[in-house]
């Protein structure tokens, strides 16, 4: 982050599902960096610690306190606290209560900035929200959207941010991957598919129960499902995916696969529901 001589504070307004991830996620990070020898650990995000959760949700925000000590992680009097000392905000609540709450908090730190992760709420209306002015002495965006997944708590992540800034970028790079994109169009395709998580999750357990149903005991069903899978999208992250299609061997039992689940429109279903997510991420 420009413009700042000491490393900045980070704030996490909202300790839900995400926001927990990301501080598991980044004290994991410092807790492995620390272990390392001082040849080794060269720091990629200049971070004061500790980060600044929410009291929002008082239960969550104690128990990262737990695992991580106070010296990693610290929750604030009250949001209004939080935003006050931090210089970077980690904004993870609900689009509904972040239409009540945004209005009554007050960012006036200059060159604070946001990192948004409201999925409904565009960068330009937290702007406006917010009340920060276009004039900054930082050359970077002062309100980027991010959208991270729940592997970011064990650094297997990979995140969306647009536009790109590094105080949000070398953030999410400590726990995993980052795709950087400009454009609203891009972001929404890209957020859009986010939702394929789900249907993954329903392709393992339907795996899994059909295992099952073949007489394989439920926990060795479960772990082969998980770890084949796991197989596969590692294989798929390494290799065209286009690629590793055509190379199944004509007639043999992946390619038979294929072609039953093309002939049944699993396939063209999965771009029909894409346009469908597409429409509501977007409206």
């Amino acid at each position: 982050m420009s413009g700042s001589a000491s490393a900045p504070v980070y704030g996490f307004l909202g300790c839900g599902f995400i926001n927990t991830a990301i501080v598991r996620g980044l004290c994991r990070w410092k807790l492995t960096l620390d272990s390392k020898t001082s040849g080794q650990s060269e720091e990629t995000l200049r971070i004061s610690w500790p980060v600044v959760v929410s009291p929002r949700n008082a239960a969550k925000a104690i128990a990262l306190v737990r695992e991580f000590g106070e010296g990693l992680v610290r929750v604030a009097a009250s949001n209004d606290e939080l935003i006050a000392c931090a210089d970077v905000i980690v904004l993870g609540l609900t689009p509904p209560v972040a239409d009540i709450e945004l209005p009554k908090l007050h960012f006036d730190r200059p060159n604070q900035c946001i990192i948004n992760l409201v999925s409904s709420i565009s960068n330009e209306t937290i702007q406006k929200i917010v009340g920060f002015s276009s004039a900054s002495a930082l050359m970077e965006p002062r309100v980027v959207k991010a959208v991270p997944l729940p592997p970011v708590a064990e650094h297997m992540g990979v995140t969306v941010v647009s536009p790109t800034a590094a105080y949000a970028v070398d953030l999410f790079n400590v726990m995993g991957e980052v795709v950087e994109v400009s454009t609203d169009v891009e972001l929404h395709a890209l957020q859009a598919a986010t939702c394929l998580m789900g249907p993954f999750y329903k392709l393992v357990a339907t795996a899994k129960d059909w295992m099952v149903q073949q007489k394989v005991p439920e926990p060795a069903a479960a772990k082969y499902a998980g770890a084949l899978f796991r197989c596969i999208a590692h294989d798929s992250s390494k290799h065209n995916a286009d690629a590793l299609v055509r190379e199944q061997t004509p007639g043999g039992l992946n390619e038979e696969c294929i072609r039953r689940l093309t002939d049944g429109g699993v396939y063209a279903e999965v771009n029909t529901a894409l346009d469908a997510i597409l429409r509501r991420v977007t409206k």
